[in-house]
């Protein structure tokens, strides 16, 4: 499976960014957000938004996703 065919808490768990606990815990969120009719965020704003992970990471994640991490600090 090439790296692109992977999901972000995929590739953070396999990096050692996040725990599967702390993948688990940031879906669960999504999820209540999404059926309590919240914006929508993705699984990086969650974990960044929390402080579980910080904008390196982020980027880390997505460089490794093959996404352009341009993101503005």
């Amino acid at each position: 499976m090439d790296r692109l065919d992977k999901r972000f808490g995929t590739i953070a768990v396999e990096l050692g960014i996040i725990s599967k606990r702390q993948l688990l815990v940031a879906m669960e969120i999504q999820i209540e957000d999404d059926l309590a009719g919240k914006d929508h965020l993705l699984l990086g704003e969650i974990l960044m938004g929390g402080g579980i992970i910080s904008r390196d990471q982020l980027r880390t994640v997505l460089t490794e996703m093959g996404i352009n991490p341009s993101l503005k600090t």
